[in-house]
């Protein structure tokens, strides 16, 4: 049969070249019998299909693609059965053996450089390897394959800090959640490239970046405040990631359940003037209305992790992932936090396709811990004169536009994500 042929050509061609790789790697303290196999499907194939010949499905990249790994270097249970497919069919079966399987299957490859293109490097002009600049340099997130071996993932990241160094790069961290194994580096565009072709690298990216909108109340000033009746001891305490708080804040008085920076040096001051309006409005709701009766009563405490600087960024050694669930496990142990509000949407990363790793972890935590997240849908700044221009007509559908899709961790399927419109709109 010519196509269960060309499959086990291309078996045998990925295994040679797996071969290869190994034999250039005498001086690694481990083998690694990892294989990492780009099937692209023509129907559909089930997990048990995939494990009855070896393979472990890594990630469903598309309806026709499927990544899988198998630890037998020489994939010698799929050889064998894509062999047994393209020979003669038994005169006891109507089709070829195994047919069930690889009649499904289009082909057997691995995964290219510009299959591990994340879509922020793309929408920045870097959609493939050629495209990035070998002198530049990229602040990047590299994801790698989650092998669920401590000695392999050692082994890999060992590997792409030996890659970054031999560029003159900075390998800054690493970080492991469930199902998630990243590594944050600083390198030249030549050896993004090398990062790229590398197997066990699944994705690469830049990192995500804060969406901030103006706060036309950040710069109220108020002559004489109502009396405040600040919350009970016992009072709910909902946690904060934002730009840290201003705990001296006179509306804040008996607020404040505590404060922290993730990193420490980060302190918790609000120098960004974002976050302390956000804890406000989560304690008190509605404050006009509360001054229009002369009386300020927040019904809840508020617990702070400021993870971002007076720039509104986020830390460049670390991975968002690795910051925020250290600020929401902070939040969740210390201050008793169960609700937990994250108004920092990232305006590199647009929802679609595949979930980012900060949605991911977010889905992780709130399984784990029986927390209730909300995030923020993301911030569009020039619709006012956009209705004024063009009155009010546009709306709703300017929201449908492209450039107005969420922002992740939109994607967080176990978060609230939370869009209004101000009221002044």
């Amino acid at each position: 049969m010519l196509h269960g042929g060309e499959l086990a050509l291309q078996l045998d061609q990925i295994v040679q070249r797996n071969a290869t790789r190994d034999a250039e790697r005498v001086d690694e303290p481990v083998a690694d019998p990892t294989v990492i196999l780009k099937i692209t499907t023509a129907g559909y194939i089930g997990e048990d299909a995939l494990s009855g010949v070896g393979l472990q499905i890594l990630e469903q990249r598309s309806d026709d693609v499927t990544v899988a790994l198998s630890v037998d270097p020489n994939l010698t249970v799929l050889q064998e059965r894509a062999q047994q497919y393209a020979g003669p069919i038994p005169v006891t079966q109507v089709g070829a053996r195994h047919a069930g399987l690889f009649g499904a299957i289009d082909s057997f490859d691995e995964l290219s450089a510009n299959d591990k293109i994340g879509n922020a490097l793309a929408r920045h002009g870097f959609a493939t390897a050629e495209m990035i600049p070998d002198g530049n340099v990229f602040l990047i997130d590299v994801e790698l394959w989650d092998v669920n071996e401590d000695l392999l993932r050692d082994l890999y990241v060992n590997r792409v800090a030996q890659k970054v160094d031999e560029f003159g790069g900075e390998f800054l961290s690493r970080y492991r959640g469930a199902g998630l194994f990243l590594a944050r580096v600083r390198v030249l565009g030549a050896g993004l490239k090398e990062l790229l072709a590398m197997p066990e690298v699944a994705w690469v990216d830049l990192p995500a970046v804060p969406d901030f909108a103006p706060d036309p109340a950040a710069n109220l000033a108020v002559t004489e405040l109502p009396p405040i009746s600040p919350p009970s001891a016992d009072a709910v305490c909902i946690g904060i990631i934002d730009s840290g708080i201003t705990a001296a804040h006179p509306m804040l008085e008996g607020v404040v359940a505590g404060t922290f920076g993730v990193p420490q040096r980060l302190g918790s001051d609000d120098e960004k003037r974002h976050g302390t309006s956000v804890a406000a409005l989560a304690s008190y709701g509605s404050i006009a209305e509360q001054i229009a009766q002369n009386i300020l009563a927040p019904r809840f405490r508020i617990a702070s992790a400021k993870v971002v600087d007076a720039s509104g960024r986020f830390d460049e050694e670390r991975t968002v992932a690795d910051i925020v669930e250290e600020a929401i496990r902070r939040l969740n142990a210390e201050y008793g936090c169960r609700v937990i509000n994250i108004s920092l949407a990232d305006r590199e990363h647009i929802v679609g396709g595949r979930p980012s790793n900060w949605a991911m972890m977010l889905d992780n935590l709130v399984r784990e811990l029986g927390i209730v997240l909300t995030v923020s849908a993301g911030n569009i700044l020039d619709i006012s004169q956009r209705i004024e221009d063009q009155g009010v007509g546009i709306y709703p559908e300017y929201l449908l536009e492209d450039e107005h899709r969420l922002y992740e961790p939109a994607s967080s399927m176990n978060s609230l994500v939370v869009g209004s419109l101000e009221r002044v709109h």
